[in-house]
């Protein structure tokens, strides 16, 4: 746990370190631009010292604010896993509660994030999320990104559950996401 707060610290540090920003934030003209975003990846789900690999989908709902000419911050909401059945094995509800992006080129971004999501199990669990991805914007509207995301959950319950399952799962994933910016 103390390696992840480590590393979402230092993300911040570094999108947020003064020569970075062209300008300082400002709430009064920031554009907010929502976004849907829909990925596929390969998932792979640790439970204890047994690790499966599985495809997986994405679709997610974005909002960012433009705070500058390069820098962008906003949050997002979505769901990662078998799109035909919400309550499917290895599926969560995730939440980027911080999701700061940097043009590094004219078409070209940084982003890292951080939240937390839920997953449905056998009993409700929840787990910090973070990850990184780059995003290429090919119009005004049209994106490509590569995403890595790292998740973990703890149901913190007594219930019996099937020989080798535990309470705690892993979830790394990379993925291809398509996104529609409105």
């Amino acid at each position: 746990m103390r390696n992840i707060v480590y590393k979402f610290v230092a993300c911040l540090a570094f999108i947020s370190s003064p020569g970075l920003l062209a300008e300082p934030l400002s709430l009064k003209n920031t554009q907010f631009i929502p976004s849907v975003n829909l990925g596929l990846g390969v998932q792979e789900v640790g439970v204890g010292n047994v690790t499966e690999k599985i495809v997986a989908s994405d679709i997610a709902l974005e909002v960012h604010g433009v705070f500058s000419d390069r820098f962008h911050l906003g949050l997002g909401a979505g769901f990662i896993g078998d799109l035909s059945n919400f309550e499917a094995q290895n599926s969560y509800w995730y939440l980027k509660a911080v999701d700061a992006r940097y043009r590094l080129f004219d078409q070209l971004y940084f982003g890292a994030y951080a939240g937390g999501q839920m997953s449905n199990r056998y009993h409700t669990a929840f787990g910090l999320l973070y990850g990184g991805y780059l995003r290429y914007e090919f119009s005004e509207h049209w994106s490509l990104s590569g995403e890595y995301r790292s998740t973990s959950n703890d149901a913190d319950d007594n219930l019996s559950r099937p020989p080798g399952e535990s309470n705690l799962r892993d979830y790394d994933m990379l993925q291809l996401r398509v996104g529609y910016s409105f």
